[in-house]
C-alpha cells in the first residue's frame, strides 16, 4: 500500500536519504528538498551547482550531496560548524545562477 506521494521536482528525483523525521530528494534541476516523513511536507529547499546525485546524512544530521559536476557540499543547521560568510557569499551566487538557468 502507498503512504503518500508528492511532486517534488520539475523533473527527476536522483538520490534520496532518510534521517529520522527527514527525507532528503536529490532533483536533477540542482535541487535538494527536505520533507517530513509525515505527510510528505517540504521543510526545506537547497541549491545545489548541478543535478544531486548522491545523499547521506550525517548522524549529527548535517547533508552530504554529490553533485553532478563533480562537487559535493555539506550543509549543516550548526551556526558553529557553517564555513565563513565569504565561501557562503560564493556559493549562494553560483546556486543563484543555476538556478536561473534552469527556471
Amino acid at each position: 500500500k502507498m503512504l503518500a506521494e508528492r511532486q517534488v521536482a520539475q523533473s527527476y528525483v536522483l538520490s534520496l536519504s532518510r534521517h529520522g523525521p527527514e527525507l532528503a530528494a536529490g532533483c536533477s534541476e540542482g535541487q535538494v528538498v527536505i520533507l517530513s516523513t509525515e505527510g510528505l511536507q517540504v521543510k526545506e529547499e537547497l541549491q545545489v551547482l548541478a543535478e544531486a546525485y548522491g545523499l547521506s546524512f550525517f548522524p549529527n544530521g548535517d547533508l552530504a550531496v554529490a553533485c553532478g559536476d563533480g562537487s559535493c557540499t555539506v550543509w549543516t543547521r550548526s551556526a558553529q560548524r557553517a564555513a565563513g560568510k565569504a565561501l557562503r557569499d560564493e556559493f549562494a551566487s553560483q546556486a543563484a545562477a543555476v538556478a536561473a538557468a534552469s527556471a
